[in-house]
């Protein structure tokens, strides 16, 4: 009976600057799948380091010369400060259709 590997998810944060109102809804459509939270062009996204992986050169391929995305890993152990209505998502149970 074969085993599969399954990576954990980590915690990583997605940001981007991009001029184009369909640029911007190119990526929006790309990130939502992972999306836990957003805000505008902010993402916290619940992935494996594999799909992060493999999502960057995509959503670099979407953007122009001016434009700009960035990946961050965040430790999901460090402490989160928060203020207004803000809460941390619980990303359990997690499903990328």
């Amino acid at each position: 009976m074969p085993m599969f590997w399954h990576e954990p998810r980590r915690l990583f944060l997605i940001l981007y600057d991009a001029g184009s109102p369909s640029t911007q809804n190119r990526i929006r459509r790309m990130l939502a799948p992972y999306a836990i939270g957003r805000q505008k062009s902010f993402f916290e996204c619940w992935m494996t380091p594999a799909e992060a992986a493999s999502l960057m050169p995509r959503v670099a391929a979407c953007l122009d010369k001016q434009d700009r995305a960035h990946l961050f890993e965040l430790d999901a152990r460090s402490l989160s400060l928060q203020a207004g209505r803000a809460r941390r998502e619980n990303p359990a149970p997690f499903i990328v259709a």
